[in-house]
């Protein structure tokens, strides 16, 4: 069973490279409204840049907030950012993006012990583009 977000708080927040040099893809969810931000920065104390999230409702967990946040850093050099959403912010995180690798790598979870209907074509797909896949 999925539990609601149990406050206005962010929580399950989630970064991803996206393809494109210096820019990350944020994913958090809320139980606030439906309006929510990043904020980030090179200064864990000055959080200079902002951008809106696109939020999406789902009666499970409340709302799902997606957005993106663009660095102009040096390779090794540490970023911040925080999430908001309904007047809630969560800690300053701190991430060091890799600016210029190129890398490919999927990761999928939580399939749960039965019905795992997708895992084989997860597998053959993987498989033709040379992944290598772990299991746990």
């Amino acid at each position: 069973m999925i539990a609601l977000a149990n406050a206005a708080v962010p929580e399950q927040i989630h970064i991803a490279y996206t393809g494109v040099v210096g820019q990350l893809s944020v994913d958090f969810v809320s139980s606030g409204s439906g309006s929510g931000s990043i904020a980030w920065g090179t200064t864990k104390g000055s959080l200079t840049s902002t951008n809106t999230t696109t939020s999406f409702s789902y009666p499970t967990i409340g709302y799902l907030h997606q957005g993106l946040m663009t660095f102009d850093v040096t390779v090794g050099q540490k970023a911040y950012y925080q999430v908001s959403a309904a007047g809630e912010s969560s800690a300053v995180f701190e991430v060091t993006p890799v600016v210029g690798a190129v890398e490919r790598f999927a990761v999928f979870g939580d399939f749960g012990l039965k019905n795992d209907v997708c895992m084989n074509d997860l597998i053959q797909e993987a498989a033709g583009e040379s992944i290598i896949f772990f299991s746990w």
